[in-house]
């Protein structure tokens, strides 16, 4: 990511408990989040915040997972038409492929392989989804 990041939306002050369980083992422990006292964020703000942040959150997870699903397909395309030899066949699989691959490129930035790619190529639909929303500290 460039401008984003997948770290998650921050919580909302509060009390919360977490548990570990490992090893068939668990434990618990009670936690308090704190507000920022140099802030002026009233409970219903944290609480829209988060809800917006969320939002943001699945948009993300659901780019991600679509990036995936069009990865997998393309992988039985081509698998597919390693055993079919039908050329009609084969010619609707390489143009379906083309359109997955648009659909991929559009969603996710696929020639990023070093840290300066970024600065080469542009930014697409995840990361910019990731860059308000990928933590808490932009919504303040």
């Amino acid at each position: 990511m460039w401008a984003g990041n997948v770290r998650g939306p921050a919580i909302v002050p509060g009390n919360y408990r977490v548990r570990l369980s490992a090893d068939g083992k668990s434990q618990s422990q009670t936690f308090e989040v704190r507000k920022d006292p140099r802030l002026n964020t009233t409970p219903q703000d944290y609480e829209r915040q988060l809800e917006v942040a969320m939002q943001i959150h699945n948009k993300l997870n659901q780019t991600n997972e679509a990036v995936i699903q069009i990865r997998d397909i393309r992988k039985q395309l081509d698998a597919y038409t390693e055993r079919v030899k039908d050329a009609k066949v084969v010619d609707a699989a390489k143009a379906l492929n083309q359109k997955l691959t648009a659909v991929e490129e559009a969603l996710h930035q696929t020639k990023n392989r070093a840290s300066e790619d970024p600065l080469n190529f542009p930014i697409k639909l995840n990361n910019k989804l990731a860059a308000p929303g990928g933590d808490g500290r932009k919504f303040r």
